[in-house]
């Protein structure tokens, strides 16, 4: 699952963006989960079934922007 966490690290930064912009749910989620822990499994799954809320929609939007990846609750 690392792969994945890397493959998403590599993307250039407009990318990111738009994605964490129209698809935060699904590429913040799958960058939580890449660990496998118990943990991230739990972040995860709230992540993909609540879309990240709006808060964390906007603090994954410029952890992007910022450092080039969403570090709000990722292990």
């Amino acid at each position: 699952m690392m792969e994945i966490r890397k493959a998403l690290d590599e993307l250039p930064a407009i990318v990111k963006i738009i994605l964490v912009i129209f698809f935060d749910a699904i590429y913040g989620g799958l960058y939580r989960l890449a660990p496998l822990t118990v943990k991230a499994i739990v972040i995860a799954l709230i992540w993909f079934f609540t879309g990240g809320f709006i808060i964390g929609w906007i603090l994954d939007i410029l952890a992007v922007v910022k450092e080039g990846k969403p570090t709000f609750l990722v292990d």
